[in-house]
């Protein structure tokens, strides 16, 4: 009887672990929802908890204070956006897809709309200006975006101006909801050396995208 019960035991930590993993990321996903609807002033645990649909205990037992909530939500929406890049800069590499259609993918949804972790991606920018700590969490996602512009160019220095000027122009279509025309948006490209209908044109050495970091 006491082997079936260490035997068991094993199995029932996985499962809570398992119960535990789930909840939390239904807590960040939830977060990050907020935060892209009402911004980072607007987002508070109890409003986390009832979107999420578990209890202000539960939010409070993964993520003890509201900063803790705002760096958990932001390292989730991270790990998406770096797994989205990495997936499109593959598709590129491999021929399968444009500057002009990974960036369309990168920053809107399919109806033109600005996706929710675009627009929390820029509350987390904006929330580092003031909170130090959030910053980690910022130059991993500004890595990331300049390690996927180095596909179409020969260096970081040319990928790092066409990632500036870029994130201009997608919150200047976040905050008045009008996309930039495709030719508008071809001569931008242009104009940085960049070539929006051709596949990728970096060679093996141009950076890989960053892996989580989270415990470092």
């Amino acid at each position: 009887m006491a082997q079936q019960k260490a035997a068991r035991c094993p199995v029932q930590k996985r499962a809570r672990r398992a119960d535990g993993d789930r909840t939390r990321s239904t807590i960040t996903k939830a977060a990050v929802a907020l935060i892209a609807e009402e911004g980072v002033a607007g987002t508070t645990q109890r409003k986390v908890a009832k979107r999420a649909g578990v209890s202000l205990a539960s939010v409070t037992y993964h993520f003890a204070t509201r900063d803790d909530l705002f760096e958990g939500a932001f390292d989730h929406m991270i790990d998406e956006s770096v797994t989205q890049l990495r997936e499109l800069k593959k598709a590129a590499q491999e021929g399968n897809i444009s500057l002009s259609e990974a960036w369309d993918a990168v920053v809107r949804d399919t109806d033109g709309r600005t996706p929710a972790h675009v627009a929390a991606s820029f509350e987390l920018l904006v929330a580092s200006m003031r909170q130090p700590h959030l910053r980690p969490i910022s130059i991993r996602l500004l890595d990331a975006l300049n390690a996927f512009f180095q596909t179409w160019t020969q260096g970081p220095d040319p990928a790092r101006s066409a990632l500036s000027l870029m994130l201009g122009l997608s919150l200047t279509e976040a905050a008045s909801g009008r996309p930039l025309a495709n030719g508008d948006l071809a001569r931008i490209f242009i104009a940085f050396g960049l070539q929006p209908d051709h596949r990728a044109c970096a060679p093996d050495h141009a950076n890989t995208l960053p892996t989580s970091t989270k415990g470092s």
